[in-house]
């Protein structure tokens, strides 16, 4: 499964996430939920709920927020692959559901 697709079977997770203001609001977030990040995947998550919810770190338009806005293409990758090249593993640790983004 890959980060859209997990995210289209999870909507209430992606709204619980989208109402984040920050980085460690998106932390709380995903340890509540036992989700898990491998090494460099939570600015990869966070950027992308962020574009999902038409939000920016800044208060200014970033090329790759423009260009997805005007159905462009994000460094290469066609608007429609973002996401899709993220792996999502469902696991069961010690009796707790715990999902891994790696």
């Amino acid at each position: 499964m890959n980060l859209k697709e997990f995210f289209d079977k999870n909507p209430g997770l992606l709204t619980q996430f989208k109402k984040c203001t920050n980085k460690d609001d998106f932390m709380s977030v995903a340890q509540e939920n036992n989700i898990r990040f491998g090494a460099g995947k939570l600015d990869e998550v966070y950027a992308y709920v962020l574009s999902a919810s038409g939000k920016n770190d800044s208060s200014e338009i970033d090329d790759d927020a423009l260009s997805m806005a005007s159905g462009g293409a994000r460094e290469g990758i066609p608007t429609s692959e973002i996401g899709n090249n993220t792996s999502i593993a469902e696991l069961e640790l010690g009796g707790t559901s715990v999902t891994l983004i790696q």
